[in-house]
């Protein structure tokens, strides 16, 4: 969860009932996407790894000092910069302990970060995504397609009893939408970032960036009204 600006309430409630929530808010889940597509383009422009991913972690660093330091992002944020520092070092750290130090720094420089729900939803769906791929990893193999059905279901178990009490509903069909909307998701985050960074600059180029971006955007929503459709 995180902050979700001015959205039409019908169609929140139509994200909240397909189970696709997540991909409505600005959050860990965009935080992480959007540093993937910095660290593609600083490889594609040949700067050397380590160099490159801690050019990621600090761009979405300031993205989420641009949105005034939202819990979920911030803790995305702090945690791939952390990630970045122990690749760099070559140390071996398990994925629990960054969590734990990025979830850690949140609440030392937020303490009221603990009574923010989209906090605790970032926090129990990335812990439910870590430990349902680690045990499907162990016993079903570690293809793209179970990692991404474990991780949707270990999230959406982890989260089930948060969701249920904030939104008054909990939605198994986002397991299988969820193997749609994130890729979905990932062709759509480019024509609505680049524009944030163009538009000063070059404000026709951003204006064209985000019109390409509408067509996938209504294939979303067309998704995410059939699935509020669903029982």
């Amino acid at each position: 969860g995180g902050w979700r600006g001015e959205i039409d309430p019908d169609l929140r409630g139509a994200f909240a009932s397909a189970g696709l929530m997540h991909l409505l808010a600005i959050s860990g889940f965009h935080i992480v996407w959007l540093a993937g597509w910095v660290l593609l383009i600083l490889r594609l422009c040949r700067v050397e790894r380590h160099p490159a991913e801690f050019g990621a972690a600090i761009a979405v660093l300031g993205y989420a000092a641009f949105l005034g330091w939202p819990a979920a992002a911030t803790r995305a944020a702090i945690l791939l910069l952390a990630a970045a520092f122990c690749r760099w070092r070559q140390r071996q750290v398990r994925g629990a302990a960054l969590v734990g130090v990025s979830i850690a720094t949140v609440l030392i420089t937020d303490p009221w970060a603990i009574s923010d729900a989209g906090a605790w939803l970032s926090v129990l769906g990335l812990s439910g995504v870590v430990a349902a791929i680690r045990w499907s990893d162990r016993t079903l193999g570690p293809t793209w397609w179970i990692r991404s059905l474990s991780g949707s279901t270990g999230a959406l178990i982890a989260t089930a009893p948060l969701t249920a009490a904030v939104f008054g509903q909990v939605a198994p069909i986002g397991l299988v939408l969820n193997l749609v909307g994130m890729p979905l998701l990932l062709a759509i985050l480019p024509a609505v970032f680049a524009p944030l960074v163009l538009h000063t600059a070059l404000p026709s180029i951003a204006a064209a960036i985000a019109a390409s971006g509408n067509g996938l955007l209504a294939l979303l929503e067309l998704l995410v009204r059939i699935g509020a459709r669903t029982p």
